[in-house]
Formats: structure tokens, C-alpha cells, sequence
């Protein structure tokens, strides 16, 4: 009889063992899963990491518009045509070298773009209320007959103001919660900007805030910024988030 309860007992404590040890078993799987499952995790990550992107690109870019004026023959000096597609103020004219030409539009029935210093027959035109307009202040007779000149299309496009970047960096290093506030942001990060030939312009946060998690994903942002002139400056920006 004696014999007989304690293989009982000892069958009994054989089952315990193996049940706590499936249980914890079970439980060791459920961490790995729950928290170090990388496809969960990237998946997750890379998502706020896209989040974070655009709410500062949002914060960071300038709509403008953008056509041109081809003439049927080369000008040496100014010329006058009529605002055919609604540019007002604030508007900025390259020749087909890429050099800024003063301007000047009057409104009107049909309104008119002055030009001044003008070579050639293509023009580039952007308008912006943020653009800062070389002004034409002298007058102009040069004016091309109707037929002879054409608008090409307007384009209405959007890019990352140059000038905006210090004033978002300023913003950073002042008070970051704010910032991040504004932005509609739950994730933290750090941004460092540079050109193409990798000459750093902005890396204050870096410094500012560390990184404090393992789980820290980043990607470098190829851009091509605008600058209140309209002249344009490709740069990377570098984003980390966590």
C-alpha cells in the first residue's frame, strides 16, 4: 500500500513538472513572438517612420506656380505681353541661360508682364507670394503683337522652401515639444541636412537629442529644395526616428 501512494504521488508531481514546463515553454514563445517578431516590428516602424516624413515635409513646403513665354523671334532688351494666365506679383523670370530678369505686372484688362533686360525668345516664369521679385522700374514699347508670342502651360507644383529649413531647425533647438506638437507627432527624431557633395547645412538636433532606443529606424531623403529666388538646390535629408 505504501509503495502504491508514493507512485501515485510521484506520478502526480511528473505531470505538474510537465505541465509548468509547457506553460512556460508556451510563455517563452509568446515573448519572442509578441516582441522580437521582426516582420511586426519593421512593419510598424517603417510606418512612422513615413508619418513623421510627411508631416515635416507638409510643415517645410511652398506651392507655386510655373509656365513660360516662348517668343517667335530673339529681343535684345524689354518687351511687354499680356498676362493671358493670371500671374499677379511676386512673379520671377529666367532667360533660357538661367539668369533672373527683372519684372514688373500690372493689373489689368488684360494685365501686362513687363521684362526687362531680356535676350532670346524663351522664358521661365514662377509665382509665389514667398518669391522675392527683382522689380523692372523703367518703361518698356517693345510689344510684341498678339500671334507672335504663347504662354506654355501653368503648373501648379510644390517643393521644399529652402529658407523654411533654418527656420524648422530654429524651431527644433528651441523647443522641440512644441515643435512635435504642431507637427501632430507621437515618435521622437533627429534630421541632418546636406548637399549632394555632402557639406553638412543643418545637424543641431543630432546633438540636441540623443537616440534612446534600440528599435531606431532612419533613411536618407534625396529633395530638391526652392529657394524666395526660385533657384533650386538639391539636398538629403537624413531622418532618424524611434
Amino acid at each position: 500500500m505504501i509503495k502504491s501512494i508514493t507512485k501515485s504521488k510521484n506520478a502526480q508531481s511528473g505531470h505538474i513538472e510537465m505541465i509548468l514546463s509547457f506553460v512556460i515553454f508556451a510563455g517563452f514563445v509568446l515573448v519572442i513572438f509578441v516582441f522580437l517578431n521582426p516582420v511586426t516590428r519593421e512593419k510598424l516602424s517603417y510606418t512612422a517612420l513615413d508619418s513623421v516624413q510627411s508631416s515635416i515635409f507638409k510643415n517645410l513646403s511652398l506651392s507655386y506656380s510655373s509656365s513660360s513665354i516662348i517668343l517667335n523671334s530673339d529681343v535684345s532688351g524689354c518687351f511687354v505681353v499680356d498676362d493671358a494666365i493670371g500671374l499677379f506679383s511676386n512673379l520671377i523670370v529666367f532667360d533660357s541661360k538661367g539668369d533672373i530678369k527683372p519684372v514688373k505686372v500690372v493689373s489689368g484688362s488684360p494685365g501686362k508682364i513687363y521684362v526687362g533686360s531680356a535676350v532670346g525668345r524663351f522664358f521661365k516664369l514662377y509665382y509665389s507670394n514667398a518669391f522675392n521679385t527683382e522689380v523692372f522700374s523703367s518703361s518698356c514699347s517693345n510689344v510684341p503683337p498678339a500671334g507672335t508670342y504663347a504662354f506654355g502651360t501653368l503648373n501648379k507644383e510644390s517643393s521644399i522652401l529652402y529658407e523654411n529649413l533654418a527656420d524648422f531647425n530654429k524651431s527644433y533647438i528651441e523647443d522641440y515639444s512644441l515643435l512635435k506638437s504642431k507637427l501632430g507627432l507621437k515618435s521622437d527624431f533627429v534630421y541632418i541636412v546636406y548637399t549632394t557633395d555632402k557639406t553638412i547645412l543643418y545637424q543641431d538636433s543630432i546633438s540636441k537629442r540623443k537616440v534612446r532606443s534600440v528599435n531606431t529606424l532612419s533613411r536618407d531623403i534625396p529633395l530638391r529644395a526652392i529657394t524666395k529666388n526660385a533657384e533650386f538646390i538639391d539636398l538629403i535629408f537624413h531622418l532618424e526616428v524611434w
